[in-house]
């Protein structure tokens, strides 16, 4: 069973959660990234309005790597302005159907990701393996774990 982690991280949060997973499952990584610059205030603030109004970007997969390549995708994106980072949709909406298995985890500091989840499937179709890690729960390692024993149980 092939198992691949994919994240976008504008502050490295995302990504050092996607590194930990990876390692726990014995697998890579990729970073998503996209064409828009997200520093400082003003890429926060573009963020947010790019969010709300889902405004789709060019996204690109670090070393081109193929989704469908892995039986089982983890696909880790931070929760900007109630919804998805921008790259994280975007990059579902070109690649859902290439994508065998998918485990989705938004991250965010202190907000549910139900209301994001909803936005999100409008989009993309039903997303049936979904996890939020909330840093004000301090909730990383209970659902880093759910994650990978989920997708080594498949």
């Amino acid at each position: 069973m092939s198992n691949r982690v994919l994240y976008f991280s504008r502050s490295g949060s995302c990504r050092e959660i996607a590194k930990k997973i990876a390692k726990k499952l014995g697998c890579g990584t990729n970073e998503i990234t996209d064409n828009v610059s997200w520093k400082g205030f003003f890429g926060f603030m573009k963020g947010g309005f790019y969010s709300l109004n889902q405004k789709i970007t060019e996204v690109t997969l670090e070393d081109n790597y193929n989704v469908a390549d892995a039986e089982n995708i983890i696909l880790v994106v931070p929760l900007w302005a109630g919804g998805t980072a921008p790259a994280g949709y975007s990059f579902l909406k070109k690649e859902i159907s290439n994508i065998n298995n998918l485990y989705m985890i938004i991250c965010s500091d202190g907000t549910e990701a139900t209301k994001a989840y909803g936005k999100l499937e409008e989009m993309v179709g039903p997303i049936k393996n979904k996890f939020g890690i909330i840093s004000s729960k301090h909730n990383e390692d209970e659902i880093i774990k759910r994650v990978c024993n989920e997708v080594t149980e498949v």
